[in-house]
């Protein structure tokens, strides 16, 4: 046993509640937002947050402008990682971009999934899964598609 179940949720406490404001966001993901959404794409989060912790990243959205590009009723919670692939369905995505191999290869519905993995640090991926390091390559992959 590496941590208590009870230090373990007061981590995750500390670090998707007030915390989750004092983070920066990943270098480039905003202009590669920008970008996309200025070309046309459709953006959507889907993102696996139990209900507490909800409004802190709301709050980081909003601090961080991304909501600008990407309105609330486009932002989507699920409870488990599988569900990432019942939403993906009903919103129709065909691009999917996560940092979670696991949730990735749930995702059948979705055609064109990119792992972000800045350090390279998944080995094996499979053959339908795209491993980009950045936002800038990931803007650069969607745009030759």
């Amino acid at each position: 046993e590496v941590m208590k179940i009870e230090d373990y949720k007061e981590l995750q406490k500390i670090i998707y509640g007030n915390q989750t404001l004092e983070s920066k966001p990943i270098n480039g993901s905003l202009k590669s937002i920008k970008n996309l959404k200025n070309w046309g794409h459709q953006l959507f989060i889907i993102s696996r947050r139990r209900s507490e912790f909800q409004n802190p990243a709301l709050l980081w959205l909003s601090k961080n402008k991304v909501l600008d590009y990407i309105p609330l009723e486009k932002i989507k919670f699920v409870k488990k990682d599988e569900d990432k692939n019942t939403e993906a369905s009903i919103l129709g995505l065909d691009i999917f971009l996560d940092d979670s191999i696991d949730v990735l290869l749930y995702l059948d519905s979705v055609k064109k999934k990119f792992l972000l993995d800045p350090l390279s640090d998944y080995k094996n991926i499979p053959a339908d899964i795209h491993q980009i390091i950045s936002w800038k390559k990931f803007t650069e992959e969607i745009t030759r598609l």
